[in-house]
């Protein structure tokens, strides 16, 4: 019966890997803050229009849901978006 090279399953390789990944969805601040305020800014202008007004709505709905695990890094930026 001969060893192999491959390292065993449930090893250090793998536990680093699976941290890594872990975090990996974590953010540390509002990188679109300022995307988020142009389509804001943009609201009148794309109101009564079909398919820029859809653009604006779904970019800011997905700028919006990358947020949903960590709420908290839009808090700061609130007041100035109401």
């Amino acid at each position: 019966m001969a060893l192999s090279d491959e390292p065993a399953a449930g090893g250090p390789e793998e536990e680093a890997e699976d941290e890594t990944l872990a975090f990996g969805a974590a953010l540390e601040a509002f990188g679109e803050s300022a995307e988020t305020r142009a389509l804001l800014g943009r609201l009148r202008e794309v109101h009564g229009g079909g398919a820029e007004r859809e653009v604006a709505l779904e970019r800011f709905r997905v700028i919006m849901d990358k947020y949903q695990e960590q709420p908290h890094l839009l808090d700061p930026h609130l007041g100035s978006r109401l």
